[in-house]
């Protein structure tokens, strides 16, 4: 039976399914750090095809995930690109902002011997690799052939070290300047109302510099940036910081059994 990890912190702030999506593309961000691959706009990347995510996950349907990697996106967790060398080829590719972070502070990763690259395409392989953090999968030939490394055996994939903890760094509250330097940016590549934006940026900043820091169940805040876009930047906020109205929420015909998603 595999086993699936997340982060403690990761679940507090995006949820249980978010935290076990963002552990799959963490630990494959690192190990790119590690072999110095898929480098691209100042960030390591790792890429995935609707498929592969159906296989790591085979509990949630394409469209479930699809939500999740856009609800962790919008939350500044992480990002989207294209970095496929075929103009036809359309699989994403996913990077976490603070990645160059994790390279400098991550000792374990400052070796010059790379993780092997490993990539099994069968559907067995791919659920005992999930066990130990996810599988990065090839997902066109010309991608395939770059992945010169040999096969490993099923065992060897199976026992594959997870990543070492990341050193808990001591929390620095931000001030006025930098929350509403990000909130303007996160506006302009989210395509949001940036006055709006950074309405809601100051009102987050001072609940929670009232607070010293802590949300309203007294959890210390650790990662401010992802804590107010979450929060305070929601869609129905800022329609509210616009003086709009939420959008109304859909009715459904509560005599139709809604699918499971």
């Amino acid at each position: 039976m595999a086993t699936y990890h997340f982060e403690t912190e990761d679940a507090d702030l995006y949820g249980v399914e978010c935290a076990i999506v963002l552990y799959n593309i963490r630990f494959w961000i690192l190990k790119n750090i590690a072999n110095k691959k898929h480098f691209h706009d100042e960030l390591y990347w790792t890429y995935n095809s609707a498929k592969a995510f159906e296989e790591l996950f085979p509990f949630w349907n394409w469209q479930k995930i699809g939500r999740l990697l856009r609800k962790l996106e919008d939350a500044g967790a992480i990002r989207s690109g294209n970095y496929n060398k075929a103009g036809f080829d359309k699989t994403k590719w996913y990077s976490i902002p603070n990645t160059r972070c994790l390279y400098l502070n991550n000792g374990a990763f400052n070796s010059e011997r790379p993780i092997p690259d490993n990539k099994p395409d069968s559907k067995q392989h791919i659920l005992s690799a999930v066990a130990e953090g996810g599988l990065e999968k090839p997902t066109s030939p010309s991608q395939a052939q770059n992945n010169s490394n040999p096969q490993p055996s099923q065992g060897a994939i199976a026992t594959a070290p997870l990543p070492p903890k990341k050193k808990k760094r001591e929390f620095r509250a931000p001030t006025v300047e930098e929350v509403e330097a990000y909130v303007v940016d996160w506006a302009k590549r989210k395509d949001k109302d940036v006055v709006a934006a950074k309405v809601q940026g100051e009102k987050g900043r001072a609940y929670y510099d009232n607070l010293d820091w802590s949300d309203s169940r007294g959890t210390k805040v650790k990662a401010w940036k992802q804590k107010i876009v979450a929060v305070w930047l929601t869609d129905d906020k800022l329609r509210e910081a616009q003086g709009l109205r939420p959008k109304p929420q859909a009715v459904h015909d509560k005599s139709v059994v809604p699918e499971f998603v």
